[in-house]
């Protein structure tokens, strides 16, 4: 397959995953989206860490990665490999699995963590980065939830939380930008967010499964 043609299942598909540089554990969701053959974006040295898969497209610089990549970067750019990589992904894609993309160096976590976020953000996907986390888009949000999980955003916001779970803001409550108040709830079932911005949750146990958004 040339690279037209792995660009043209990317652009087409509802799920994709997309592999980075750092080491990642493989969990649930990702061996079951290799299991469906689920296309792959490989970024930068992520090609090194990819399975054998119908599709892989590998964009990036070149910098911690001497493969050939589909769509070579410049080294001198004002974007990250990632950023690049966001931007082929269509409005056909709801979910997103994100893996090797944190840890190793501090300001690469963090810059990673708000290029997805502004993606969300301006999108209506879903993205899982790595086992324990997800970034959902503005509106309704049902998901299923056992243990302790924190939700915060980067930007202004408010939202409802109901459900079975520990805290509830059964009326829109204001939330600032990586405020404490969203810290440590607890979940022990179905939980129902609604957001006026997209959010970032994280988990203290594996998510299993994406969770279902009414935008």
């Amino acid at each position: 397959m040339n690279s037209q043609s792995k660009l043209d299942s990317i652009t087409q598909a509802k799920e994709l995953l997309l592999i980075g540089p750092c080491p990642f554990k493989a969990d649930h969701l990702y061996q079951d989206a290799l299991t469906r053959e689920v296309p792959i974006i490989a970024v930068d040295k992520g090609l090194e860490h990819c399975p054998l898969a119908p599709v892989i497209y590998a964009i990036g610089d070149g910098d911690s990665s001497k493969l050939p990549m589909d769509h070579k970067l410049p080294c001198e750019k004002n974007q990250s490999d990632l950023n690049a990589a966001l931007n082929l992904i269509s409005k056909n894609t709801k979910h997103i699995s994100l893996h090797g993309f944190l840890g190793l160096r501090r300001d690469h976590e963090w810059i990673n963590l708000g290029e997805i976020y502004h993606f969300i953000k301006n999108s209506k996907c879903i993205a899982k980065i790595d086992q324990n986390c997800l970034i959902i888009p503005k509106g309704r949000t049902r998901l299923e939830i056992q243990g302790t999980f924190s939700l915060m955003s980067l930007y202004q916001t408010q939202l409802k939380i109901v459900g079975q779970c520990k805290y509830q803001l059964k009326d829109f409550t204001e939330l600032s930008p990586l405020s404490s108040h969203g810290l440590s709830n607890e979940g022990s079932g179905m939980v129902e967010i609604e957001s006026k911005e997209a959010l970032i949750l994280y988990f203290q146990e594996e998510v299993l499964k994406f969770p279902q958004c009414d935008l």
